[in-house]
């Protein structure tokens, strides 16, 4: 599930700010997860998977510059967010 899949679905806006309980995708193909955390200093804490096979899902710390836009980190950069509460 992506972030425009939840928006559509519930009729919330994609944005590029993140809040806790948002559902977010970035620029990799099939790279999904929650928001969990935002930090004072805007890095993320997120519960992340790559959907697919694998089941497994990891805890990370995602540094502010790195989901910004045009970012050009692996996996993180250009994220989207929408977040259910919203609508």
């Amino acid at each position: 599930m992506t972030a425009e899949t939840v928006a559509k679905a519930t009729g919330v806006k994609v944005t590029t700010t993140p809040k806790a309980g948002a559902v977010f995708a970035s620029d990799r193909p099939n790279h999904t997860g929650v928001v969990l955390h935002v930090l004072a200093n805007g890095d993320l804490i997120v519960a992340n998977q790559n959907a697919g096979t694998s089941k497994d899902y990891e805890i990370t710390l995602v540094p502010k510059k790195d989901y910004a836009k045009d970012s050009q980190a692996v996996g993180y950069g250009d994220m989207t967010f929408a977040y259910p509460g919203d609508n």
